[in-house]
């Protein structure tokens, strides 16, 4: 398992290090300019390439996008609640909106269909140890107290919580369960009965992408 995760980032640096040769200077930090038609076309990046690159080294890290999201809850109204519950559903939601509006991820992670709604796996074992569902989530919980994010992922994340954080975690929940995704991915298995089916790609990108339509038109 380590000589595969070294593998990875051995291959994230080589490819790198092969595109400082084929691209001009001032691409290597705009990614919007890196990955464009242009470039691809003019064979500067190789396909395969980009894509990897675009999936593997300049995909947001959940951990940065949770410190955002508590960050922005807490220091604008420390007394705003922030429960676990509630924390998973406004990550779901911004991940399931990005999948609708731009047809891929904001950051690298799943959600599993559990009982109580979509539930990223790596943000619940972060805060296990300590959290309960209802347990709040405050400013200390942070790994990162200044977390720097690009302006177009700010600007995404503050229109999704903009439309989500009135609700509760409970009235986010059952949101969530009257939608299609987490739906279709438990299937016939019992309301209560414990599920670890993740949510597609392919079906938030549908469902989401069907209701932004709607929404524009």
């Amino acid at each position: 398992m380590l000589l595969v995760k070294n593998s990875a980032n051995w291959l994230k640096w080589i490819i790198f290090a092969m595109l400082l040769f084929v691209l001009p200077r001032h691409y290597y930090f705009d990614v919007s300019q890196l990955f464009s038609t242009k470039n691809i076309k003019n064979q500067r990046i190789p396909i395969i390439f980009a894509y990897y690159l675009e999936r593997n080294c300049f995909m947001n890290n959940i951990n940065d996008i949770v410190d955002y999201i508590i960050s922005k809850v807490k220091s604008e109204d420390d007394s705003a609640s922030l429960i676990n519950l509630k924390l998973q559903k406004l990550l779901y939601y911004i991940q399931a909106w990005s999948y609708g509006i731009n047809g891929k991820a904001m950051f690298e992670g799943e959600f599993q269909a559990w009982v109580h709604g979509p539930v990223n796996r790596e943000i619940y074992d972060r805060f296990n140890p300590t959290k309960y569902l209802y347990s709040e989530i405050n400013l200390e919980d942070r790994i990162k107290t200044d977390v720097k994010i690009d302006e177009e992922t700010a600007e995404f994340i503050d229109f999704i919580l903009e439309n989500y954080l009135k609700y509760s975690g409970a009235e986010l929940e059952r949101l969530s369960h009257s939608e299609l995704p987490w739906i279709q991915t438990r299937g016939k298995i019992g309301a209560y009965d414990r599920c670890e089916e993740c949510i597609s790609e392919e079906l938030l990108i549908s469902y989401y992408g069907s209701k932004w339509k709607e929404i524009n038109s």
